[in-house]
């Protein structure tokens, strides 16, 4: 049997109504030369019978059933079990791809023999029908280990993936992309982008995981997400200095940002994920943590909501104010003291 350019993984759950659009835009791609494997994740509604249907028309499409439902990463590793191609890609049922997608993405990685080939992508919002077109892939090419999202828009040689044994954690509900991802740039994979073909993100599907508030459980995912990257830096091997604070700000601590917005509104679960960051705090640095809380969007978390419901003990280690004679101030950000000024009459 013919060993396709392509394997394209679906990991599929009640996607039915979004399913068939997927399919279409993966069907008319200009490289024929792929297989597509669809991951039940023991859906309830029809998304078997729609997949079912499109199998019957076409034999590139093949169909397998998880014998229980166990995630959106435990699906994507089952289809990357069984595919055959010399390049990988992993894209969510509920979005579609440029015509051109795979053909541009896979002559550019046989062009350089690369490891990763990662595409543009457009963020389309269902609600309001705007669209964002990313700009992550300019910040790629200053160094691939901004590499820390969108997983879904790029290719993956499939035996760099099997020699570095990167695969989705299963224990995370959600974020295993960025697992993923981590394990991923500290392999130092040959990689490059392409601009002129896209992957549309719907953001915001009223289905989706993503449009819920997180429950507990899922914060509880989160901070298992954080552990797996600080985990990675006990094996970590970096070029220079400079992989290194990329990694730990946009890796580490943006994540754990976005876990914060995701809970906002829950001050126990915010609770959870400060006290993550205080038994962390020595890996981010004053520096680092300073830089964050001068941004309007962080600054919430330790003036207003921080106060909220975080203990005094905590309170101190973050962010202090301590009053002097004489008018002083001394603003004090993780114990350390990161500024002093005389409060004027």
């Amino acid at each position: 049997m013919k060993t396709p350019k392509i394997s394209v993984v679906l990991p599929c759950y009640n996607v039915e109504p979004y399913i068939g659009k997927c399919l279409d835009s993966l069907l008319a791609q200009t490289l024929s030369d792929i297989e597509i494997i669809c991951v039940d994740d023991k859906s309830t509604d029809n998304t078997v019978s729609v997949v079912g249907e499109y199998m019957a028309h076409d034999e590139r499409i093949k169909l397998i059933s998880q014998p229980k439902n166990m995630g959106a990463g435990a699906a994507r590793n089952t289809g990357r079990d069984v595919a055959r191609g010399e390049y990988i890609s992993f894209i969510d049922p509920d979005d579609w791809v440029d015509k051109n997608f795979y053909c541009e993405l896979y002559r550019r990685a046989s062009e350089s023999d690369l490891d990763v080939v990662k595409a543009g992508m457009i963020h389309e919002y269902i609600e309001t029908n705007e669209t964002y077109t990313s700009t992550l892939n300019q910040l790629i090419k200053q160094n691939s280990m901004f590499f820390y999202g969108e997983h879904h828009n790029a290719i993956y040689k499939l035996k760099f993936l099997n020699d570095n044994n990167i695969y989705y954690p299963t224990d995370v509900m959600t974020g295993q992309d960025a697992v993923f991802l981590s394990a991923l740039v500290l392999a130092n994979p040959k990689m490059d982008v392409v601009d002129s073909v896209f992957y549309h993100y719907f953001v915001n599907r009223p289905e989706s995981l993503d449009s819920k508030k997180l429950a507990h459980a899922k914060v509880l995912s989160r901070i298992r997400m954080l552990e797996y990257k600080t985990e990675f830096l006990s094996t970590a091997k970096f070029k220079d200095d400079t992989d290194h604070k990329i990694y730990i700000e946009k890796h580490i601590f943006e994540h754990f940002i976005g876990a914060y917005h995701k809970e906002k509104e829950q001050s126990d679960d915010n609770k959870l994920l400060f006290d993550w960051l205080v038994a962390h705090r020595d890996l981010f640095g004053v520096k680092l943590l300073s830089k964050y809380y001068k941004q309007h969007q962080i600054r919430a978390i330790y003036k207003n909501d921080f106060k909220l419901f975080c203990l005094p003990e905590y309170r101190a280690h973050i962010f202090f104010k301590e009053r002097c004679p004489k008018g002083r101030r001394n603003i004090y950000v993780m114990g350390k003291r990161v500024w002093s000024y005389r409060k004027r009459k």
